[in-house]
């Protein structure tokens, strides 16, 4: 299963939003994100994480992750729509997705636990 497009450099982006039925943490994120990305002329495709072996094996546990067209991680768990916003580059600095850098991030989300 190929989830992922390629994105063009400096095109909207092409988001997935890993989620599964009934995650309330997901519906919240999905909430957030959604019209940040149709701000940016963007698409966001919610994925059940439950629905390829591999998805679930590696994400299972770490929902809702919000992922780039390369599969890189742009946001996790409950951050807030300001982080969201800055990494999708909807503020100030312009239209450049920054992905999560997971060394710089509380120990919570480096391993995938909840708060």
């Amino acid at each position: 299963m190929n989830l992922f497009r390629n994105a063009s450099a400096g095109g909207p982006p092409a988001l997935r939003l890993l989620s599964r039925p009934g995650c309330h943490l997901c519906d919240e994120m999905h909430a957030v994100v959604s019209p940040l990305v149709a701000s940016l002329g963007g698409t966001l495709e919610t994925v059940d994480v439950d629905s390829d072996p591999a998805l679930r094996a590696r994400w299972g546990n770490e929902i809702p992750v919000l992922l780039d067209a390369e599969g890189r991680v742009l946001a996790k768990v409950r951050d807030s729509a300001a982080q969201i916003a800055r990494r999708l580059g909807t503020g100030e600095h312009g239209a450049e997705l920054r992905p999560l850098d997971l060394r710089k991030e509380p120990h919570h989300l480096r391993n995938g636990e909840r708060r």
